[in-house]
């Protein structure tokens, strides 16, 4: 009598599969892009701690008597407490605009504890370096004689 594919009852069940492997489909869908935020957040956090641990190495060193590790300075009364900004300004150069606002600010944090002499040239050095990239970016022609006005 009834033809199973005509059966009201199949077109039902048809229709409410259909239905739950569409919601599985979106469901499958949205885990991988919390997968791929999280993975991102991830990434994103591993970059700031890297800037963070970098930043503090380079304070300790300087409240420790010396410059970085990297670069090592003789003590004179002139350097003994000072951070090297170049080694700071190729640290931060790799990172983009946010992390280096973030460092910035974990520099004037130190310097609202009273640390205030040691880091006012890196955070003069930050502000001169963001100023240049953004007249690079938008005059490439200025990239020429850049390192004549870097000396």
């Amino acid at each position: 009598m009834d033809n199973d594919n005509d059966s009201p009852l199949k077109r039902n069940i048809d229709a409410v599969l259909m239905q739950e492997k569409a919601k599985r489909q979106r469901t499958e869908k949205n885990i991988e892009r919390l997968e791929a935020q999280l993975k991102h957040e991830r990434s994103q956090l591993a970059v700031s701690d890297e800037v963070i641990n970098s930043l503090n190495s380079i304070i300790n060193a300087s409240i420790n008597g010396g410059a970085t590790p990297v670069q090592a300075a003789p003590k004179t009364r002139e350097n003994r407490f000072r951070v090297t900004p170049d080694t700071t300004l190729e640290l931060l150069k790799k990172y983009s605009n946010s992390e280096g606002a973030q460092a910035k600010e974990i520099i004037k944090d130190y310097e609202k504890q009273g640390i205030k002499t040691y880091y006012r040239n890196v955070i003069e050095h930050f502000d001169a370096l963001e100023s240049e990239e953004k007249i690079y970016q938008t005059n490439p022609g200025a990239q020429r004689g850049r390192k004549y006005r870097a000396k």
